[in-house]
């Protein structure tokens, strides 16, 4: 995987971006600078301990984080961006398949 991140870096097809998903400024200048056709939000607090011992940064960063770039989305103008919302099984708990 990590090899297949390193091509898309360097042939300029991606490019991964780190900040502050409680920082709606940052969010808005960022996409705004780029400019995206797409945006693949993989920002999660990923320790599920720690996620229980910081719950309301966790509620914050995690799904305010998404809301965030939702709005700025929506505050730019940018109606033809995709978005990809990464998640996680743990969301939901235990589901029982059912036929």
């Amino acid at each position: 995987m990590d090899n297949l991140i390193e091509d898309m870096h360097r042939s300029k097809k991606i490019h991964s971006h780190y900040d502050d998903m409680t920082d709606s400024t940052n969010i808005i200048s960022l996409i705004q600078e780029i400019q995206p056709d797409e945006i693949y939000n993989l920002a999660a607090q990923s320790h599920v301990k720690v996620s229980f011992e910081t719950t309301e940064y966790t509620a914050t960063a995690d799904a305010i984080g998404t809301l965030r770039i939702l709005e700025a989305i929506r505050l730019l103008k940018f109606a033809d961006v995709k978005i990809y919302q990464a998640s996680t099984f743990e969301l939901y708990g235990l589901v029982q398949e059912t036929l």
